[in-house]
């Protein structure tokens, strides 16, 4: 079976936000607002408990971790540079 490359699972992401955020502005809001920072918590821990016990966790791994935060957050700069930060639903 082959797996997907960091760069694969970058741009696979990217796809889904760009498409979460041209469908729905508040579901994606809440999506960049939940999932970089529990990704962040779970990439620390998972490097602290790495320096504290070597578990032998690929280098992949941490790299797989950066997409799930970039991903998020490139696509919404990149939304909200081309459409304006004041969004209608963020005032209803």
């Amino acid at each position: 079976m082959r797996f997907l490359t960091v760069l694969e699972y970058f741009m696979l992401q990217l796809c889904f936000y760009v498409l979460v955020w041209v469908i729905h502005e508040y579901t994606a809001f809440l999506l960049l607002v939940i999932i970089p920072p529990i990704t962040i918590a779970i990439l620390l821990l998972s490097f602290v408990f790495q320096q504290i016990d070597p578990a032998k966790i690929p280098k992949s791994y941490y790299g797989y971790m950066l997409a799930t935060i970039i991903a998020p957050i490139l696509v919404a700069v990149v939304y909200f540079s081309l459409t304006g930060f004041n969004q209608e639903w963020m005032w209803e």
